[in-house]
């Protein structure tokens, strides 16, 4: 089941999270999200949503408006970890967080975070992070990704043992560990594919989005 699991940061207009929104069989929201969507032009009646959280930032009004609301009131994780919990739990795992850049920074941190621990936590999961501009991938074996002439391409070594190597970029790196977060980035794919192999941990892939 494709998944889509909006949390409440930039609302995704581009079209291409907006097409994942649309098309996603099952919607996840963290929390106040719920407002966001229900209010936008994306939302249908027929849509499946199950709204999970602690409860902080959601309305008693919203609240009774929500069919299927989970609440989870522990604060050792975050929204978007309680979402991810659960849609492991259910057995979806084809899941894409929309809503999870912009606004605040330390969320939008945060909420890569999330992404690549639980990418490293559930290997039989795909996840992936979508905003307008952009997707963040975690790969930890080998991985072939789609790609055009000159998207630009950032990557990130997570881990202290996390080696990365690539093929089809302008600047091929061989079992490179970056020790810093901004040593692999502002990297650029040669044509239509490239490939990246990471040994020992998370390499975190960010790829722009077509302008076309």
């Amino acid at each position: 089941m494709k998944v889509a699991v909006l949390a409440n940061g930039e609302f995704p207009t581009a079209q291409i999270p907006t097409t994942i929104l649309q098309e996603a069989e099952h919607i996840v929201c963290c929390d106040g999200a719920i407002e966001k969507l229900l209010s936008s032009s994306l939302y249908r009646h027929d849509m499946a949503i199950t709204v999970i959280g602690d409860g902080d930032s959601i309305t008693p009004a919203l609240r009774a408006r929500c069919k299927d609301f989970i609440q989870i009131p522990e604060q050792n994780t975050n929204d978007l970890a309680k979402a991810t919990r659960h849609c492991i739990e259910q057995g979806w795992h084809d899941i894409t967080y929309l809503g999870a850049t912009g606004l605040r920074e330390d969320h939008t941190l945060g909420n890569v975070g999330v992404l690549c621990e639980y990418a490293a936590r559930y290997p039989q999961a795909s996840l992936r992070m979508v905003s307008d501009y952009g997707t963040f991938t975690p790969v930890a074996s080998t991985t072939q990704f789609e790609s055009f002439h000159a998207q630009q391409v950032s990557l990130f070594t997570l881990g202290h043992n996390t080696k990365a190597t690539s093929h089809g970029l302008r600047w091929d790196v061989d079992s490179r560990h970056f020790t810093n977060l901004w040593p692999g980035t502002l990297n650029a794919s040669m044509g239509g594919s490239f490939t990246i192999h990471s040994q020992g941990g998370i390499t975190l892939v960010y790829q722009t989005h077509d302008p076309k």
